[in-house]
């Protein structure tokens, strides 16, 4: 069985594509925003950074529990290099930046709204940063995340748009 990682901008489609597939294939599915933040102790409604070992840990202990995954993210840091070690398959989503940054605008909306549920939750100075965050991606992220993919000796499949999904069969959704 696979063990799939899953790499795109904020708003690529990584998401709905890892949920979708992993219910298609029946594996586990791990976003890692929900290893990289954590609710706030002291804050409510405001997410706080887990540190590296923290990180490290979780990741550690999802490999271990499971032996087929799908993991899915914008991060590509060095708590993730098992992640990059084990993965069978890595998955590029690739989709131009106003079409991400719409989906951002609307996701925090339908999120306002209880239409959308999260782990995470958001202001509007956050999604702000998240859409700055987005016009650096193509720039000055994807370059280093694909370098690194390569230095693990990593075979790449980059998907651009909606269509190129159906490698991977009819996922559904709208």
């Amino acid at each position: 069985m696979p063990k799939i990682y899953i790499i795109g901008a904020s708003g690529a489609g990584k998401s709905f594509f890892a949920k979708r597939l992993s219910q298609k294939l029946g594996i586990a599915h791990l976003n890692l925003d929900d290893v990289a933040w954590m609710p706030s102790p002291h804050q409510k409604n405001t997410m706080i950074k887990r540190d590296r070992a923290e990180k490290s840990a979780y990741i550690r202990a999802f490999l271990s529990k499971h032996s087929d995954w799908i993991i899915e993210g914008v991060q590509s840091k060095d708590w993730l290099a098992p992640v990059v070690d084990k993965a069978d398959q890595v998955i590029v989503l690739q989709v131009p930046v106003l079409i991400r940054d719409w989906r951002i605008l609307k996701r925090s909306v339908r999120r306002k709204l209880g239409i959308e549920k999260s782990n995470h939750k958001e202001n509007f100075l956050g999604v702000c940063r998240l859409i700055k965050f987005n016009h650096q991606y193509d720039k000055d992220i994807l370059p280093q995340i694909l370098q690194n993919l390569e230095q693990h000796g990593k075979r790449i499949h980059r998907v651009c748009g909606k269509r190129r999904f159906l490698p991977f069969g009819k996922l559904g959704g709208k």
